[in-house]
Parts: C-alpha cells; structure tokens; sequence
C-alpha cells in the first residue's frame, strides 16, 4: 500500500493574513475562502488550509493531515489489526 500525505489543516486566529502570505512569498495558489473565514490554498501537490479559530475549535496550530491511499481495504485490514477501534474519516 502506498501512502501520501496530500492535505494540511492549521488553525490561526487570521488565516486571511497567513494565506496572503503563503500566495505572495511563497507562490501557492488560492482555491477558495468559506464563507466562516477559512482558507485553502495549494503549490498544485499539496493543499493547505488555514481554519478560523473559533470556540468550537481547540485553540491556534496544527489541527489537520490528510493521506492519500491507494488501497483502503488494505488500510482497513491494517487499522483493524494494529488499532482497533480506529476510524477512518473519508474527505
């Protein structure tokens, strides 16, 4: 089974200004803004997300990885031998 980390989610109290940022010094594109304040950007590989800190959020930082794989019965078969109880959150 291959694995490969494709998504990044970060909490910030102003994620406008962290992708403004990212676009301007470092190239990534926009893909799109929530209407809450979130925003998503990518380099065309990976995405990465900065979520608005909200109470129903924990507080500012890593929050999110998202890993893409070419097998998930493979995947499940492992989770269920090695972590039982694990659940899997398909995006």
């Amino acid at each position: 089974m291959n694995a490969t980390i494709r998504y990044l989610a970060l909490v910030s109290k102003a994620p406008h200004r962290l992708a403004n940022f990212y676009r301007m010094y470092l190239g990534l594109r926009e893909l799109g803004r929530s209407p809450e304040g979130d925003v998503s950007l990518t380099d065309g590989f990976y995405n990465l997300t900065f979520l608005l800190h909200r109470p129903d959020r924990p507080d500012p930082g890593f929050r999110q990885i998202g890993i893409a794989v070419d097998d998930v019965q493979e995947l499940e078969d492992r989770l269920r031998r090695h972590a039982p109880g694990a659940e899997l959150q398909p995006d």
